[in-house]
């Protein structure tokens, strides 16, 4: 399988085998393939027992007498692999053949695509692979042309039940068949087809955590519970939007859809939602040309209630004893402790800068330790303690000195 080129919004031609492709505008997001056959074979009536697979040259088909009189009659058959276009959508096909009449033409024959069953190792005449469905006909007299027809729906369906390859056969309809001068020679055909990698959403979770909750087991949120999943493409440059949705379990008619542009991550904000309430939430993604699956449903369950111990702050760096210690801007290390509250599982904290800073602890009600540096002489440092559903409890503020 041989991949062109990522399809442009207009016009492009494409060349293929002996002949050229004029390919129409495609979806932005559409790549396309060329496939030319794995394995190729054709029997013959006249050796019913005898496999010609994988040989060299043109295939043939219907009936031609060679040079010394002998009469051949043939079918020909050809399998494609279709693995590489797994989690693909399918937005065209087309197989495409130089056809050349036999020198002893005698008049317009009806040339037939089949859709068979699998190609095995030595495919005859009597142990020939069967013709599932009636692809296309084409009637043409003594004049070679140039086959290009759309088997998008062929390849769709192949797709569709899980099929790993495709086989067709090409052969003369039965009532022409076995006519002096029937015969064609075919030009190995080729497949081109047009496809985009369908996104993948997978791993949601809370943000702090990634975990999803279950139903049984919802995880505690707040009303700004930040969640996060993770969008896959096997197209490079495929641009992808990202929607999550939300709704009360009790009330799944009050759908929310969230848009997160391409970012794999949202605030759900469950404004009104009262402390229990269980929510779930799922998310998709959209590469401009196809919708991946929703992610799997997590759910959570809406908690309020802030934490009801404070933070115990010491610093042996910057102690609370009325002297002034350290220097400005130098850092410090400073201990958050929970108290043994199984409820925290982190705390909020204030940079020298002003900014907020988060850090999570390994087992909830243990403590932590930061680094601060002091920005002013009189530095206030500000802690406070956060639980499993993201509530920040009361502040903490430790007051101690700097030298001069």
């Amino acid at each position: 399988m041989h991949r062109i080129s990522r399809v442009l919004p207009y016009a492009a031609a494409l060349s293929v085998g002996l002949a050229t492709v004029v390919v129409g505008a495609a979806p932005a997001s559409a790549a396309q393939t060329s496939l030319t056959p794995t394995t190729w074979a054709y029997t013959e009536a006249q050796q019913p027992r005898t496999a010609f697979v994988n040989t060299a040259g043109d295939l043939p088909v219907g009936t031609t007498t060679g040079p010394d009189g002998v009469t051949h009659t043939r079918r020909s058959y050809f399998t494609y692999d279709l693995t590489g276009f797994k989690g693909n959508s399918i937005s065209g096909a087309s197989l495409s053949a130089l056809i050349t009449p036999d020198a002893a033409c005698a008049g317009p024959v009806t040339l037939e695509l089949w859709r068979t069953g699998k190609l095995n190792r030595t495919p005859t005449w009597r142990n020939a692979p069967a013709e599932l469905e009636l692809v296309r006909q084409w009637t043409r007299g003594c004049d070679g042309w140039f086959v290009d027809t759309v088997i998008t729906d062929v390849i769709t369906a192949a797709r569709a039940r899980g099929d790993r390859s495709v086989t067709f056969e090409l052969r003369v309809v039965q009532a022409d068949e076995g006519a002096a001068g029937s015969g064609f020679l075919i030009g190995r055909p080729q497949t081109l087809v047009s496809h985009n990698a369908i996104p993948v959403v997978r791993d949601p979770g809370l943000a702090r955590d990634g975990r999803c909750g279950t139903l049984e087991r919802p995880r505690p949120a707040n009303l700004g519970a930040e969640v996060a999943v993770t969008v896959t493409d096997a197209d490079p440059l495929d641009f992808r939007s990202v929607v999550f949705a939300w709704w009360p379990v009790d009330a799944p008619e009050q759908r929310h859809v969230v848009p997160a542009g391409n970012d794999g991550r949202v605030y759900l904000m469950l404004n009104g939602l009262a402390e229990g309430t269980v929510v779930a939430w799922a998310a998709q993604a959209y590469d401009y040309t196809d919708y991946s699956a929703w992610s799997k449903t997590c759910y959570l369950k809406i908690d309020l209630t802030p934490p009801a111990t404070t933070v115990l702050v010491s610093s042996t760096d910057f102690p609370q004893d009325g002297e002034p210690h350290g220097e400005l801007y130098v850092p410090g290390t400073f201990t958050l402790d929970a108290q043994g509250n199984r409820d925290v599982i982190g705390f909020m904290y204030i940079s020298g800068s002003g900014a907020r800073n988060y850090v999570y602890l390994d087992q909830p009600g243990g403590s932590a330790t930061v680094s601060y540096a002091p920005s002013d002489y009189y530095p206030v440092f500000e802690a406070a303690p956060i639980d499993m559903a993201g509530n920040e409890g009361t502040s903490t503020y430790y007051e101690f000195m700097v030298n001069y």
